[in-house]
């Protein structure tokens, strides 16, 4: 499958990669773990600013959800995927280990992982929904039934 890539979140020039691509490059790059690490103590130590700056003008950044080209407006979506990102903040340790043994085990979970901040969940889900406009309200609804935790917020 085919997402679109970009070399952080300022990035306005989108490049075509597999999501295996993605995959590798979230589980092997050196870079990148680095990053996360430097950015997660900064935050704890308080420096949100430098941490924010890591977060937009150093981590790649990918839509998993449509392929685009020339930029990353509306207008540049040149197709959709099956896949919605969702991101999930402000949970426990223990909320994270739980929620991610049931997304791993979850047959609609492509991907699941913590989130840079430490604090949460990032994880895509294929859907079949029939409302392509908001398919993260089918998806929230089932993620919610799976981790049995109503609290979860959209």
């Amino acid at each position: 499958m085919q997402v679109s890539i970009f070399s952080c979140l300022i990035d306005k020039t989108p490049k075509e990669t597999s999501l295996e691509e993605i995959v590798r490059i979230m589980r092997s790059t050196e870079r990148l773990r680095n990053l996360c690490e430097r950015r997660r103590e900064l935050i704890k130590s308080g420096n949100k600013f430098n941490a924010d700056l890591i977060k937009r003008k150093l981590l790649p950044a990918f839509a998993p959800d449509a392929l685009m080209y020339g930029g990353k407006a509306r207008h540049n979506v040149t197709g959709l995927t099956d896949l919605c990102f969702l991101d999930i903040d402000h949970i426990s340790y223990n909320e994270i280990e739980e929620s991610m043994r049931l997304l791993y085990n979850d047959k609609h979970v492509v991907l699941a992982a913590r989130s840079m901040s430490g604090d949460g969940l990032h994880f895509l889900v294929r859907y079949a929904f029939q409302d392509r406009e908001q398919p993260w309200i089918g998806i929230m609804s089932h993620v919610r039934m799976i981790s049995n935790n109503q609290n979860l917020m959209l």
